[in-house]
């Protein structure tokens, strides 16, 4: 069986893999958290089409502790890091819909702009 060394730009592929699939597993989270607030919502008899998040907070709990067994006896923490997170829907009857860009926009011009043009009298 062949040794297969790896080099240092290897490692670098793995986080960047790594932090690439990250934020999926948070978006995850918070999807499951959402779900729950649905079905408590259902639970409690509001209109669930007309839910809105009112507040939502992401705060760090306690840190739980168990240990990693390493060579020649040592002991090392291994730590996870949970939280907490809160949600809050509220029910609101009139749900504003976003406006259509249709709607030309006025064109924004920069302060010099507008005082080189009022210098010579353009305006």
């Amino acid at each position: 069986m062949d040794h297969i060394s790896k080099s240092r730009s290897d490692e670098h592929v793995e986080d960047e893999i790594f932090l690439f699939i990250f934020p999926f597993f948070i978006n995850l989270k918070v999807e499951i958290e959402f779900r729950n607030a649905e079905s408590n919502a259902e639970y409690k008899g509001l209109d669930v089409d007309h839910l809105v998040v009112d507040h939502i907070v992401v705060q760090r709990a306690a840190k739980m502790r168990r240990r990693t067994y390493r060579a020649h006896g040592r002991i090392n923490p291994y730590m996870s890091s949970p939280c907490h997170i809160e949600v809050i829907l509220t029910e609101k009857e009139d749900v504003v819909a976003k406006p259509s860009d249709d709607i030309p926009r006025a064109k924004k011009e920069s302060k010099r702009k507008q005082r080189r043009q009022l210098a010579r009298g353009e305006y």
